[in-house]
């Protein structure tokens, strides 16, 4: 008896699992996730669109959207975020819900009886040489005619996903942008005035950044020699930020609108 309930839970239970490939940088795929008006472009399936979309993205945060049919008929849905780990994973519940955020049974919607208040939704996005595998696994639906609407759902949303990053790409054929690193030298007090330039720089950069860091403190250099401190000054690596680019001279011309403090050493990431 056990292995014959095991065996239907398995059954009900079984999950929406996808995994796509994009030609874009996880960057730019992490924003068409998580930010409302990239999200809205492609979220729902052929034909939909998605007139309301809100997201409170940090652990506890909530969204909302409404997908509307091509007969206007509206779906909102709802969930919790439950994990994030920009830009490589996001874990989300999701409901059934009215236009003011409450959850509602599926049944609202003339879906399966058996469909619970809440299922579960989690996106991993990984670095693929300069393209995004993305896997999307989506668990909690019950089997029947609804989950298999919702995985060819999925897979439209993830087709109109592709064509959005293509178009930002200015809808050409280019070669692949390249990755190169900025290693930012030095260290002196920094001023509000040089504060609110450094984040001038980083918002113009916006679309091309893939990672960034700074703030390192001291460190120590590892040799045949032995090691020897590396305490912060002049000298010193104090932050790198990582960015997509055509060609050298344009990470160049990147590098050289900052408001750096001392230097910075641009270097090409070489492809696999």
């Amino acid at each position: 008896m056990t292995a014959n309930r095991d065996r239907t839970t398995a059954q009900t239970q079984r999950a929406i699992v996808i995994t796509r490939v994009f030609d874009a940088p996880r960057q730019l795929v992490w924003k068409a996730w998580t930010e409302p008006r990239h999200f809205a472009r492609w979220y729902g399936p052929k034909g939909f669109t998605t007139p309301v979309c809100r997201i409170d993205l940090r652990v506890g945060g909530k969204y909302l959207n409404c997908m509307r049919s091509p007969e206007g008929q509206d779906f909102w849905s709802t969930g919790v975020f439950r994990e994030i780990v920009a830009p490589e994973r996001l874990v989300m519940t999701a409901s059934r819900a009215d236009k003011d955020g409450n959850v509602v049974p599926a049944s609202r919607y003339e879906m399966d009886a058996g469909w619970s208040l809440e299922t579960q939704i989690s996106v991993t996005l990984e670095e693929d040489d300069g393209r995004t595998k993305v896997t999307l696994e989506h668990v909690g639906m019950p089997a029947g005619t609804g989950r298999d609407m919702a995985e060819a759902g999925w897979n439209e949303s993830l087709d109109k996903l592709a064509d959005v990053l293509a178009e930002s790409r200015q809808a050409r054929k280019e070669p692949r942008m390249k990755k190169f690193v900025f290693l930012h030298y030095g260290f002196e007090k920094p001023t509000p005035e040089i504060m609110a330039a450094w984040g001038k720089w980083f918002e113009s950069m916006r679309d091309n950044i893939i990672d960034a860091g700074g703030n390192f403190s001291r460190g120590r250099e590892i040799s045949k020699a032995g090691t020897k401190d590396l305490p912060r000054g002049p000298e010193s690596i104090t932050g790198f930020t990582i960015v997509s680019a055509d060609s050298l001279d344009d990470a160049v011309k990147m590098a050289q609108r900052s408001p750096h403090i001392s230097s910075i050493r641009v270097y090409e990431v070489m492809s696999k």
